[in-house]
């Protein structure tokens, strides 16, 4: 089963999946208080200096001499953010560390900023440079461009040799549920059949439709659903995605469960899997 699906969505605010994503990647998938490995659902991103701090300018600036740090320490700085359990955040609350066990976790964060960034750019990139490929293809598609001029331009001497192929790795995205949890929801419309078998049917074709809806990538399922009576979950490649246009789906009956690369899951490169980058076709 392939599904193939170009659509938009819209971004949102707070910290975002990429840095999220970037953040639980550089410290190879573990909570950074407790070290045990975590899946992204359950992964929060803690600040090791709280918000807060920031509230009282003259406090904040005795607390950057205290504690030996710049006046251009920025609390939201990824040198100050650690990806952690939602529970091990709880414990930890607004609470602010003392200076020695401070510099502890700024040490650690400090370490992982370079992996974060590199992370963060990589998705950046190649999320710009779908952007220019679509905007490409429609001044194709309308005759705003003409073939020769494209043609004229891969020809030109200071164009970069082209690759053999492209090497560029989707992103996997697990999408998951408890079946049972949606039983009795006021939500769930009352023409959804309620066998398993049935209800899985429809509700992978309701996570194909508001992914229709909520994302502006070019998308396929790489295997099909995993169902064992209880829970089903939906892994999906997304094609140089908005990992933020996935917030979308926050608040509804499907969680994300995991979020990695092609070629971390499959063992293979993303580019043997003969996807078409967005905006240049229409269907698989």
């Amino acid at each position: 089963m392939v599904w193939l699906l170009s659509v938009r969505g819209a971004d949102m605010a707070r910290i975002s999946y990429r840095r999220r994503f970037a953040l639980l990647r550089a410290h190879e998938g573990c909570c950074a208080y407790c070290k045990e490995v975590m899946p992204f659902r359950d992964t929060v991103v803690d600040h090791i200096l709280p918000q807060h701090l920031r509230v009282n300018r003259s406090a904040w600036r005795e607390l950057l001499r205290r504690y030996n740090l710049g006046d251009d320490f920025s609390l939201d700085d990824v040198e100050n953010l650690l990806p952690v359990h939602q529970a091990c955040n709880s414990l930890k609350g607004g609470r602010v560390f003392d200076p020695a066990r401070a510099h502890f976790f700024l040490e650690i964060a400090r370490a992982k900023a370079p992996h974060v960034r590199r992370e963060e750019d990589r998705i950046s990139s190649d999320l710009k440079a779908d952007r220019l490929l679509a905007k490409l293809a429609t001044g194709l598609e309308t005759g705003l461009l003409p073939v020769g001029a494209v043609q004229a331009l891969i020809q030109h001497p200071k164009m970069p040799p082209a690759e053999e192929h492209d090497t560029y790795d989707p992103i996997i995205v697990t999408f998951g549920l408890a079946v049972e949890d949606l039983i009795g929801r006021a939500d769930l419309p009352d023409s959804v059949p309620l066998e398993y078998p049935h209800l899985c049917d429809w509700l992978e074709e309701d996570l194909k439709s508001r992914l229709s809806v909520a994302l502006s990538c070019t998308m396929f399922v790489t295997e099909e659903s995993a169902r064992n009576g209880e829970t089903l979950s939906v892994r999906v490649a997304l094609v140089r995605p908005d990992l933020e246009q996935l917030r979308t789906l926050e608040g509804s009956w499907w969680e994300i469960l995991e979020i990695a690369y092609f070629s971390e899951i499959y063992d293979e490169p993303g580019d043997r899997v003969g996807f078409a980058p967005a905006g240049l076709s229409g269907h698989m």
